[in-house]
Order: C-alpha cells, then structure tokens, then sequence
C-alpha cells in the first residue's frame, strides 16, 4: 500500500509563516504555525487509514526528526533530540479537516517565526517518514511476490514432470495435448516446437514479443496486454513529436508504464516457451508411439483408463499453476514499478515559511 501524501500551502490553505502579518495568534499572546496535509488514502478502509495519518504526522518519530533538523536540544536547553521532542510535542496538535482528506497541523510558540519554522520542519519530517515507510512496504512486498514467484516456479515444474512421469509410465499417448503454437503445424509439431523454442531463446525485449505474437502464440497477458503496450508506446511518441522532452512529466510516466507492461509481456513469453518445451516432449513421446494404430491406441487407454484420468488431471493442474505464476509475475512486475519511482510519496507545493 502506497503511502502517498501531498502538502499544499497557498491562499486557500493557509500555511505557516515567519512574517507578523500572516502567523495566526492563538489569543493568549502565541502564534499558530499552521499547514495543511492532504493525504491520498487508499480506496478500501480510508477513514481508518486517514485518522491513522491523523496521529502519525504528530507522532515520536517525526517530532525528533524535526527537533534533530532544528538543533531544538541545544536552542531549548536539553540534552538530546528525544527531550526536545517530548517538549515539542504539547506545542504541536493535528486534526482533520472536516471530512476531508485533509489533516492541519498547528504548532504553538511565542514567536511568529519560530511557529512557522517548527511548522515546516514537522511538515518535512512527515514527508520524509511516509516516503521512508512506503519504500519499505514496496520492498517489503516484492520481496515477498519474488518469493512467490520462485516457489510457483518450483510448483509448476513438480507439476509437469508428475505429468511427464506418468505418461512415460503408462505409455500415454495424449490425444489432446495442450495447445501449441497456432502457427506451427500439428503435423510437424517436433521440428516446429524445436524451431520456436530456438527462435525464442534468441532473441530480448521487442524482438521476443514480436517474435511470439509471429508464432501465434497464446495467453490472457499476450493477448490483452499487447494492444495496450502499442497504444503507449504511439502515445509516447507523439508527446515527443509534439516538443516535449524525454524528462517531461508526461513522458516519464507513459515510459514507466511501458516497462511496466513490457516486463508482464516478456514473462509470458517465457511462461508460454515453457508451455512450448513441455509440448514437445509430449509431441515426442506421442511421436515414438505413433507406430501403434490409434485402434490399437484408444484399446490400450481404455484398459488403462484410470491412468489416463490420472494423466488429465495432473495436465489441468500443471495449467492451473502455469496461469498461478504469471499472475504472480504480473503482480510483482507492477509492484517493481513502484519500486522505481522516487520512494517519497509526497510533493510539497509550497514551502511554508517563504
């Protein structure tokens, strides 16, 4: 869960100041350091996510923070950030705005200047911990997603050789076996596969897709993800072609998400040249009994029927968890996107004591 918090000062929300004219007196002769955060919750428990953030901007961690940036210990008198801040902390009070997204922060001191100076600086430290916390949360999260992926991985091969084992076994001849390519030939199903599967250990990137998409190949990613990949790389170029540069805003976020669909494309192609390598040795065990008739074939299963659906359940099982580890893959590849982009979560917009 992306923490992600924007500070917004301006007219409209007052922020702190170091000038007379803009501090707020609180009428017992101290002034109001005052800034207004927004906080961009998530869509699912947002109120309890809000009132957490209520909290959190006012608490330990960011108050030392400040207090440490400020050299408060040594201005106040005590003997360490940590005292500072507990001294710090009857001064500063957060509240939300109604039933906003918006949290104020208000800080109380004699001085103008001082207000709006601590102000800032608990308003930086805020910044600065929710960037730290959502970085950490992303790692935290694809390290966990890597895992996953490693342990699919070592799922769907167990599945495939308890597949592979049992057809060698019984001497199974799949009669439907999972489909290959669209645009290699049944008939020439080991030579073709061979081919492909040469073919694709070749060639990166574009090339690969390319590639994959010329050999017809299959899957829920290829087949929806593709369009939208070309659709972002078209409308990339034409924030180009219409002046913007490379390091424009616009441009860097379609780039992200370029990469981001290019990284789920490319596992699927490597998931689905799997599937191909699994094909052929299929196609090549079937290709060794092809000398039986298939009278001779479809008597020998029937005797061996139990087998048979043995051999049909462990091929849906080995789908099933083909179509695990791409979902897992798609979701650690946009979870790396997050990972890529600056860990803070928050803009300031204005500084406060300008």
């Amino acid at each position: 869960m992306r923490v992600s918090l924007i500070l917004l000062f301006g007219a409209a929300l007052l922020a702190a100041s170091c000038e007379r004219r803009n501090a707020t007196s609180s009428g017992d002769g101290e002034y109001r350091g005052r800034v207004v955060l927004e906080v961009r919750a998530p869509v699912e428990n947002s109120e309890i996510y809000i009132a957490n953030q209520v909290e959190l901007a006012k608490g330990r961690t960011v108050l030392e923070a400040a207090a440490e940036k400020l050299g408060l210990a040594k201005r106040w008198g005590e003997k360490d950030a940590a005292a500072a801040a507990a001294k710090l902390a009857p001064m500063v009070k957060t509240a939300r705005v109604g039933e906003s997204s918006l949290i104020e922060l208000i800080v109380d001191r004699p001085k103008p200047a001082e207000a709006a100076e601590i102000a800032d600086a608990l308003a930086e430290a805020f910044v600065q911990w929710a960037g730290d916390e959502a970085r950490a949360e992303t790692e935290a999260v694809l390290e966990k997603l890597e895992q996953k992926i490693e342990d699919q991985q070592e799922k769907l091969q167990e599945s495939r050789k308890r597949m592979l084992d049992l057809m060698e076994e019984h001497k199974i001849v799949d009669l439907d076996p999972p489909p290959a390519a669209n645009n290699i030939a049944r008939a020439e199903l080991p030579q073709g596969l061979r081919t492909a599967i040469l073919a694709l250990e070749r060639l990166k990137g574009d090339e690969l897709i390319e590639a994959a998409l010329d050999l017809g190949l299959q899957g829920p990613t290829l087949n929806t993800r593709y369009p939208e990949y070309r659709n972002l790389v078209l409308a990339r170029t034409a924030l180009l072609n219409s002046g913007l540069g490379s390091k424009h805003p616009k441009v860097v976020s379609i780039g992200r998400q370029i990469d981001q669909v290019q990284r789920m494309l490319i596992d699927a192609v490597v998931i689905a040249k799997d599937g191909l390598e699994t094909q052929l040795e299929i196609a090549e065990k079937a290709s060794a009994a092809s000398e039986r008739t298939a009278k001779e074939v479809a008597k020998e299963q029937r005797t061996e029927k139990e087998a048979s659906l043995d051999y049909i359940d462990l091929k849906s099982e080995y789908e099933r968890e083909k179509q695990r580890l791409q979902e897992v893959k798609e979701a650690a590849a946009k979870k790396s996107v997050d990972a890529a982009e600056p860990a803070a979560g928050v803009i300031v917009r204005e500084r406060a004591a300008e």
